[in-house]
């Protein structure tokens, strides 16, 4: 099976808000939007999610219509009242019978319908943003995979725009690496993996003391980035194995 797959990167540069009150739906619109490269906060109610605007600016958000404490459209509306002027999306299962008038008067950017297509949020938060398409990049999962080529210096400073890089030394000859290609991968991110390394440049790697997860190729790759890696995707998959559990071990 082939997990890997072309996209667009967006820079990185955009903060999104997601606010959404099914965990799973949060995971799979936070994740695409991660992969894409925006730094992306959460919510699950309306209060919350005022919360978050109201401390951090974002250049972007998507809500979602329904929520245990009121609705998206009136989180709009009150936002447009504070003179937040950010493009918003929404997200809901009653998409089509949200009022046009509302929806152009709000200045709400989209309309999606649930289940949610999350190729298409990213690109129209991105767009709507105004974060420019810089480069068709490969991608396994989360990652951004590139290869180390000895003899190409230049792509080491293309590294630094990943928040979740994958590189490939299956081609690298020597067992130790560059100080320039060193800096590049000490730069911070949420997540670093080395792919098809020697066992001694495995070991060279270990004595820099740098946080990297190994992978043997592609496969073991694709499984590292299915990998929960936050409290939420933790929970959400904890939730989808055993259902009810976790509410009723804090009841």
């Amino acid at each position: 099976m082939n997990f890997s797959n072309k996209d667009e990167a967006m820079e990185l540069n955009a903060k999104v808000l997601v606010l959404d009150d099914e965990p799973l739906v949060r995971l799979l619109i936070c994740s695409k939007l991660e992969q894409a490269g925006a730094q992306v906060s959460e919510a699950g109610c309306c209060a919350d999610a005022l919360k978050l605007m109201r401390n951090t600016r974002f250049d972007a958000a998507l809500f979602d219509y329904r929520l245990p404490d009121g609705n998206g459209i009136d989180v709009v509306r009150l936002l447009r009242k504070e003179g937040f002027e950010l493009p918003i999306a929404m997200l809901s299962g009653e998409a089509a019978d949200l009022e046009e008038k509302t929806v152009n008067d709000l200045g709400i950017c989209a309309v999606f319908p649930k289940p949610p297509d999350v190729a298409l949020i990213a690109r129209t938060l991105a767009r709507e943003a105004g974060c420019s398409t810089i480069k068709e990049t490969v991608r396994v999962g989360r990652y951004v995979y590139v290869k180390a080529d000895p003899a190409d210096t230049q792509n080491w400073s293309e590294w630094a725009g990943n928040d979740w890089l994958a590189v490939d030394f299956s081609a690298w000859p020597s067992d130790s690496l560059p100080s320039a290609m060193i800096d590049f991968i000490r730069m911070p991110r949420r997540g670093m993996a080395v792919v098809g390394a020697t066992p001694a440049l495995c070991e060279y790697f270990d004595a820099l003391d740098l946080n990297i997860e190994f992978a043997a190729g592609i496969d073991e790759l694709a499984a590292l980035s299915r990998r929960p890696t936050t409290p939420l995707e933790r929970a959400a998959l904890l939730e989808s194995v055993q259902p009810g559990k976790l509410t009723e071990s804090h009841a």
